[in-house]
């Protein structure tokens, strides 16, 4: 396989053996370079900025970086693939997004996240139970079995 720049992979070979074809090898009309993604339908992570789909690609399978034109594997949307690739190849554009996922973090914590809880003591748990009533057969059993 001749590497070329913004030649990006259409079939690989986990995908039956196919040949690496490219864009460009395959004709398609306008380069990689040329086309305007598309911004994936319904998402909400910040890192989705920094990625797209083919305006063709209806079911929104293949992903592809805004920044590089390179396909990006991220089955299902995930996201952690996203930022890995962001972080690997554009780690200025990884910056931005990861500030931005903070401040978003931030703005929505408020209303979304209830204060902070915290574990009450055994003792505490324990008081707090309703007792058996000692006339009861499960206050028999229970203070046999002790």
């Amino acid at each position: 396989w001749v590497k070329r720049a913004c030649a990006v992979p259409l079939f690989s070979y986990a995908h039956g053996g196919k040949s690496m074809e490219t864009t460009e090898e395959k004709g398609e009309s306008g380069s990689l370079n040329e086309i305007e993604f598309v911004f994936k339908k319904g998402a909400t992570s910040v890192v989705w900025n920094w990625f797209g789909f083919r305006p063709s690609d209806t079911q929104q399978s293949t992903i592809f970086c805004r920044t590089c034109k390179r396909a990006v594997v991220a089955k299902g949307g995930n996201t952690t693939n996203l930022f890995h690739h962001l972080k690997q190849k554009h780690f200025l554009e990884y910056d931005k997004a990861v500030k931005a996922r903070e401040d978003a973090s931030a703005s929505t914590s408020a209303v979304v996240r209830p204060k902070t809880l915290t574990q009450q003591t055994i003792g505490t748990a324990i008081n707090s139970c309703t007792p058996y009533d000692k006339s009861s057969k499960r206050w028999g059993e229970l203070t046999n079995a002790v």
